[in-house]
């Protein structure tokens, strides 16, 4: 006998624990405020432009990292179109000579050239950048497992001695944030372009070293179509699998009985019960709204 499963919001988190649900043969309903998939995980269409709400890149989105493997769990990855950008990011620097755009490349070597002729007096700092994403590139961080830490064995947790090696770069590069590093610069280029490329924000160097590392790998992709299409693929794998997904449903309350979750209610007063209740919507509106 098939046990009846709702889940709240047809986001990413929603459609993935239908997918897993129906595969482990559980007949899954997902009730979702809006008309489309995908919650966050969004894009809309402008005059022949695509705007990204969300992914930027998708880490995983070919072999051989591990993470690629997951999202084919769920989707078909061969049938997307990945876009691995030659350029991630420009900014643009004001200075008393005029403008200068700043390019940051995908390609680590090309990076590095690039920052030399610009700065050739910061080339030890760019030395160490680059060193670090290329050894960050020769080991997987974090080190995938095949379970959820909740059911993790303890081979599963021996796979993070694989990162001792670079452990000296994860905690150096991990304290070392953006406006540390370019306060160590002497070019007033190369100084602003630091201080701006998280958006003036302040975040660890190892972020940006990562990124470089899976831009040069060529395994943080973007979609084709954009988020919106990425997630459809999601609701379309849930619904060949028989899953049912009711668009516009306005969930007002979760019915309980003797403190166990028994169904919900929507906002038009229809009642669904269910053996379980999952939420997958904002944690406060759960607890709260």
């Amino acid at each position: 006998m098939q046990k009846d499963v709702c889940i709240i919001g047809a986001g990413m988190a929603g459609l993935c624990a239908g997918t897993y649900l129906q595969m482990n043969g559980y007949r899954t309903r997902i009730f979702e405020l809006h008309k489309l998939p995908g919650g966050l995980c969004t894009s809309w269409k402008r005059k022949g432009y695509t705007f990204d709400g969300c992914i930027h890149y998708l880490v995983g989105s070919s072999p051989p990292h591990s993470y690629y493997k997951f999202w084919n769990e769920l989707i078909d990855m061969s049938a997307i179109d990945w876009v691995d950008h030659e350029t991630i990011l420009d900014i643009d620097v004001p200075g008393p000579e005029g403008r200068t755009i700043f390019h940051f490349y995908s390609d680590i070597d090309r990076q590095e050239q690039y920052m030399k002729e610009l700065a050739p007096e910061d080339s030890k700092m760019i030395d160490r950048m680059s060193a670090a994403a290329r050894l960050l590139q020769k080991h997987e961080f974090p080190p995938a497992s095949e379970r959820p830490s909740e059911l993790a064995t303890i081979v599963d947790w021996l796979g993070w001695l694989t990162v001792v090696p670079i452990l000296p770069t994860l905690i150096g590069w991990g304290g070392t944030s953006n406006f540390q590093f370019a306060d160590k610069l002497k070019n007033p280029i190369l100084k602003t372009v630091f201080e701006r490329i998280f958006e003036g924000e302040e975040f660890p160097m190892l972020i940006l070293s990562m990124q470089q590392a899976w831009f040069d790998a060529r395994i943080a992709g973007y979609p084709v179509g954009g988020s919106l299409a990425f997630a459809q693929r999601f609701a379309d794998r849930f619904e060949s699998m028989g899953g049912e997904i009711e668009y516009g449903a306005k969930v007002e309350e979760i019915l309980v009985e003797g403190d166990r979750a028994v169904g919900l209610r929507l906002s038009d007063g229809t009642e669904h019960r269910c053996e379980d209740v999952i939420s997958a919507a904002d944690g406060h509106f759960t607890l709260f709204g």
